[in-house]
């Protein structure tokens, strides 16, 4: 009968703390999905600093998010920030090396600062890592507009 006591006792245990767990999880989120949607007002209101300091925040929770990465490195390029919105878009890679939104922005990024050989390399990379047919599509339009005398 002990034995029972503190089996029922410990499933209870791991029930509560379960639903704490979730809870604590959807509480993160909603306030995640929260500070997005902010900073993303901020960024499109060209509110950069603003924005740079929300994203910075969901970053240093969540690393990887991308919707977050993303939204800094371009908060980064409103402000002409090229060597942060490149180091932004590196650590992403480092992070999630399939995401090819990191490949494009890196690529806009390097064309800001007009280097053309970056450009390429990036492109190439991530067309590797990702097989992304609209890094196919970037690369074939810069190939076009480009012509070596």
């Amino acid at each position: 009968m002990r034995k029972k006591s503190i089996l029922f006792i410990l499933l209870g245990i791991l029930i509560v703390g379960g639903a704490v767990f979730f809870a604590v999880q959807i509480v993160q989120s909603d306030s995640a999905t929260k500070d997005i949607k902010i900073a993303k007002e901020a960024l499109e209101n060209e509110e950069f600093e603003k924005s740079i300091t929300l994203f910075k925040k969901i970053l240093k929770k969540d690393p990887p998010h991308t919707e977050a990465r993303a939204g800094l490195a371009n908060a980064y390029m409103g402000l002409s920030q090229f060597k942060q919105t490149i180091e932004t878009l590196d650590e992403g890679i480092e992070l999630k090396p399939k995401e090819p939104q990191f490949y494009y922005f890196l690529s806009v990024a390097y064309e800001g600062i007009i280097d053309l050989p970056h450009v390429i390399q990036t492109l190439e990379e991530g067309i590797n890592a990702t097989d992304n047919i609209a890094l196919k599509e970037q690369m074939e339009q810069l190939k076009s507009n480009v012509t070596m005398v």
